[in-house]
């Protein structure tokens, strides 16, 4: 990468002067850790913050939960991060497992959980705050009324932060084929998001920008932001077609055939690290579980406490005024 007087700059010298992002390592955060330990057989070098990854998986399999590991790794050696959270369920970050306690000392924009609201027309401003404060945060777009706005708001926040960044900075995109969709129409904002997007996954390294895909949806995933993954985490897929782009993947790498039989069988938070040239290592592992709160975990409980509505608890007229209103 690049200072900004232009001249190189390696990609672990950009780590060493990131700290926490403002005037080097946050003095409340404890450098614990120079790796990045995901399973009890798996930890990734610091440098892991300026590479590319890709986390695939169906469902329920725990791709969040490994991407939010990685994530709370990453804060606790200082290394600035990034979530871009099209479903809205990164905000259990600030809580701990149990939910009863605090988190991460992260800031969340946007949401229903937000600690400020989130504007479309404002990624310029939130990529600035990010390069100049080297802020981390959660940028919840799960609420815009559209996904034209998401797609505007990507375009500025994407292209600021490659035209800007010179220093290490991951950033996870949760939904990846969201931005990043093996086709996209002519019309709207998507076309100039994709392109925005596939230059920060491709060029990103030499600005100090990680990246780390993250998707059910394997299928849908833009092949050429897939293929620069260094590594590549595959957890449990079902689907034909998502099987087939993890294969695509590993026979592009030439990594172990193995991979692909397994993956329907593989139990949730089991998967595979697979980075021939990288980490050099093709492994199968189950990973951590997140410190902090899941929750974008289905409920697995009912809550009976509060019965549900019938006809009688429903005022018909009402309802129908409130219908003609919205024509």
């Amino acid at each position: 990468m690049h200072d900004s007087d232009g001249a190189d700059v390696p990609a672990s010298e950009a780590i060493s002067r990131s700290g926490d992002g403002r005037q080097g390592r946050n003095p409340d955060v404890p450098k614990i850790t120079e790796r990045f330990t995901l399973a009890d057989n798996l930890a990734l070098p610091i440098d892991a913050a300026t590479r590319r990854m890709a986390i695939l998986a169906m469902s329920g399999a725990g791709k969040s939960n490994l991407a939010v590991v990685l994530a709370e790794q990453m804060h606790a050696a200082g290394i600035p991060w990034v979530a871009i959270d099209p479903k809205g369920d990164w905000w259990g970050i600030r809580s701990n497992r149990s939910g009863t306690g605090p988190g991460l000392s992260v800031p969340i924009f946007g949401g229903l959980h937000g600690d400020a609201p989130l504007e479309p027309s404002s990624g310029k401003l939130v990529a600035e705050l990010i390069v100049d404060q080297r802020l981390t945060c959660v940028l919840d777009v799960s609420e815009f009324e559209s996904r034209q706005a998401m797609w505007g708001f990507l375009i500025d926040l994407g292209e600021v932060l490659l035209k800007k960044n010179r220093e290490a900075l991951h950033v996870f995109l949760e939904e990846a084929d969201e931005l990043l969709p093996q086709k996209a129409s002519e019309r709207g904002n998507l076309p100039r998001c994709l392109g925005t997007w596939q230059r920060v996954v491709k060029r990103g390294r030499f600005r100090g920008i990680g990246t780390t895909q993250i998707t059910q949806r394997s299928a849908s995933l833009n092949k050429d932001t897939l293929y620069q993954a260094e590594a590549l985490f595959a957890l449990r897929v079902t689907g034909k077609g998502d099987r087939k782009a993890v294969e695509g993947w590993v026979e592009y790498h030439q990594a172990g055939a193995e991979v692909v039989a397994s993956l329907p069988t593989l139990a949730d938070g089991e998967g595979w690290v697979v980075s021939p040239a990288w980490l050099k290592q093709t492994e199968r592992v189950r990973f951590h579980r997140r410190e902090t709160y899941d929750s974008g975990r289905t409920p697995v409980q009912l809550d009976r406490s509060r019965r549900p509505a019938t006809l009688a608890d429903v005022d018909i007229e009402d309802l129908k005024r409130r219908m003609a209103d919205t024509i």
